[in-house]
This record gives structure tokens, sequence and C-alpha cells, in this order.
């Protein structure tokens, strides 16, 4: 694990401190801090204060382990997921250096903010509640994390007996099925005596924890490294705008709408961080029946590097357009740089 990494910078003002799962002795230059803060909460939950699981750095179900080994772990050959997918595993960032400081607390909210004023990117999950429209860590100024897609997929023989019982399955069981695998939006498990015939549930959502937040961390570090002088907000700029699918204009309506088509216009600010100068001109993809997209200027002419550009969006939606829609709004320059900003419409 410490094949490559750099000493400590001395910068580095955090600690290493015991606590009763926890030996400072366990600190390396991968791990070079690790705390916890439970404070605050022991004062609100106090019949917990004798609990191991609120008084140290660890977590008894290795989750920690998890997230930060995808965002910031070095590179461990030959690996795989019971022979699938073999090969080197490695973090996002494998070459940064990790500091664990667990808050029990339900103010994130909070304790994020003074990270974001001290110039630290913050990552959080979205939920794992699995419920449409549900979100946790919604405070504007955390770069909150949804659930994604992986391009890859691996082939399997599944092999199924018989012997079990559930009620889902009587219908696929009497039109004369032998087996049944359910996608499902409902998160549910079932036991054994709920089988008619042998089954298997895959949930179509997943959590965004063990997912996509890590990975936005250790972007977040490869980009701190190459850009030191980002704040938190440009970092999540950049993320937004060419690599990860979040959506850009929003509009909440607190009334129903009653009048259709509906106009919507968003006015935008960017910031030139590529060449001196660029001309990047406006492309509009996949914008579906329902939707109608028009910007001005469709040209954005930069004469400096960090100089600002606004332009105005404006989006117009039929009354019987789907459920959600959308569509993506491309800024593309002379050298084929891209910055791309998908548009969601949603009818709730």
């Amino acid at each position: 694990m410490m094949n490559g990494m750099s000493s400590v910078p001395q910068r580095w003002k955090g600690k290493c401190e015991n606590d009763t799962l926890f030996s400072s002795s366990a600190c390396n230059k991968k791990l070079i801090g690790a705390r916890y803060f439970n404070k605050g909460f022991l004062a609100m939950y106090s019949h917990l204060s004798n609990d191991t699981d609120f008084n140290t750095v660890r977590d008894d179900i290795g989750h920690g382990s998890h997230t930060s080994s995808t965002a910031v772990g070095n590179a461990v050959p030959d690996v795989s997921h019971f022979g699938y997918a073999r090969g080197t595993a490695r973090g996002m960032a494998p070459a940064a250096h990790l500091a664990v400081h667990p808050y029990f607390t339900d103010v994130i909210a909070i304790a994020s903010l003074s990270a974001i004023d001290n110039g630290i990117f913050v990552v959080c999950s979205a939920g794992n509640d699995y419920d449409f429209k549900t979100i946790v860590n919604g405070a504007p100024w955390i770069t909150t994390v949804g659930a994604g897609t992986l391009d890859r997929s691996f082939a399997a023989t599944v092999t199924l007996e018989n012997g079990i019982n559930h009620w889902k399955i009587m219908e696929v069981e009497r039109v004369g099925a032998y087996a049944a695998i359910f996608l499902t939006d409902k998160s549910f498990s079932l036991s054994p005596n709920e089988y008619s015939i042998p089954g298997l549930l895959l949930p179509t959502a997943s959590g965004t924890l063990l997912k996509d937040t890590p990975h936005v961390a250790g972007v977040g570090a490869l980009l701190k490294a190459v850009h030191p002088k980002w704040s938190p907000a440009a970092i999540r700029s950049a993320m937004m705008t060419t690599g990860l699918c979040h959506g850009q204009y929003r509009h909440n309506f607190e009334q129903p709408i009653d009048r259709y088509p509906v106009t919507m216009n968003f006015s935008r600010v960017v910031t030139n961080v590529g060449n001196d100068t660029a001309v990047y001109r406006v492309h509009l993809e996949n914008i579906p029946t329902g939707m109608r997209i028009s910007v001005k200027p469709r040209t954005l002419t930069f004469t400096r590097k960090y100089q600002n550009r606004s332009f105005v969006v404006s989006i117009e939606l039929d009354r019987d357009f789907p459920g959600v829609i959308f569509g993506f709004l491309k800024w593309i320059d002379q050298d084929s740089h891209i910055v791309s900003s998908p548009m969601v419409a949603i009818k709730f």
C-alpha cells in the first residue's frame, strides 16, 4: 500500500489519535489523519456514551475503508471479484494522502460550510432511500452526488433451485415459467418461504455512498493537485460541465402550471480556464419532442484566461411533454474542447 507514496506534507496540521478501536500506530504515509468528533452528538444522546461505535474513528462494517479506497486507494495488483474483472485495482487519486474524520452529528451542512470556507472540496451522497424525488445533503455549497452506471458488463451463469414461495411470482408460474428474475424499484428482500419457483430480485436503484461519491471525491483531489488555486465551486463546475451528468438548469414551481407552453429563462456566467484565446459555439443535442431551447448569444469569445462571459438559455415546454425529458447544451471551441450541460424537465 505504501509503494510510491510521498512523505506527509509539512503543511499538514492534523493528527492521528488513539481511541477504543484504533491505534495511532496504524497511520502511515497514506493515512495521515484519524480523529472523530462526537461531543455534540453525545450531548444530545448521552445514553450512547458507552457505545464503542460512537467513540472511534473506525466503523464496524468496513464502509469507510471501502469508500476511502475508491477515492484514494493505492494500486493493488491481481485482484478480482470471485474471478470477475481481474486486474489492478486503484482509487481515483492513488497518490493522494488520506485523513479520516467521522462526525457523529446531523449538521453536516454546517460542518461542510466551514470546510468550504477554508477551501476544502466537500462531496456527499444524495442518499440511499431509493424513492423518487428524495435527497439528503442538499446544501448548495456541497457537491451532492447521485448513483450512476458502469460501462462494463460481466457474463455469468445463474443456477436456481426449487422449493420457495411468494405471491408476486405466482403469475409467472401460472404461465409456465420454471424460474424468474425480476427488476424492481423497491428496496426489499424476500425470505425463502415467499417463493413458489426459483427467483432473483435485482433492484433498479442503487445506493450512492457505495458508488459515485468517492469517485467524485477522488477526481476533486486530482483537480486540486493540478489547479491548487481553484475554489471548491470551480472544481465542482469543472466536473459538472465536462464529465459528470448533473442538472444545470433547474426551476421549481410552487404552484401548478395552468397555461402551456411555458417558457423559462436562465442566466449563466462562465469563466475561461483554458487557452487565452478561445471561441465557443453552442450545440444543442438530443432535444426531445415537447422541449424547445434557444441560447443567446450563440457564440462566446474569450481573449484571455479567467475572462467571464454570460449567456441566457430559454426553455419552452409543451403541456403534454413526458414525465421526464432531457437534452444537452454543449459549448465547443476551435480545439474541440466540450463544455456540456444536461437540461432536465420533470413533471411532478
